[in-house]
């Protein structure tokens, strides 16, 4: 696939026999792929446990969590960028 030329491609062939015989000979090879077990259990979940955790969600996008409506805030101060400085300024002094 990655070859560039027909030597590229009897160079690669070449290689994977090589490392097909290299796996031969070694007893404690370990696969070449990820095997199930090794998977992460949130990817390994039945289809039933999937549709479930999905209509959950689809719930509580719809009803929301339950929990209370956030209050609005009001962060701006209604100082003048004068005022704010003199303040800074006090603070800074009188310690």
């Amino acid at each position: 696939m990655i070859a560039r030329n027909e030597d590229e491609f009897e160079l690669f062939m070449s290689m994977d026999l090589d490392r097909r015989r290299e796996d031969a000979r070694n007893p404690k090879r370990k696969p070449r792929l990820m095997e199930e077990d090794e998977l992460p259990s949130w990817i390994v979940k039945d289809d039933a446990e999937v549709e479930r955790l999905t209509c959950e969600e689809e719930e509580e996008k719809i009803f929301g969590r339950g929990s209370r409506r956030r209050g609005d805030v009001d962060y701006s101060d209604a100082l003048t960028e004068k005022q704010w400085l003199r303040v800074g300024w006090d603070i800074c002094y009188s310690q």
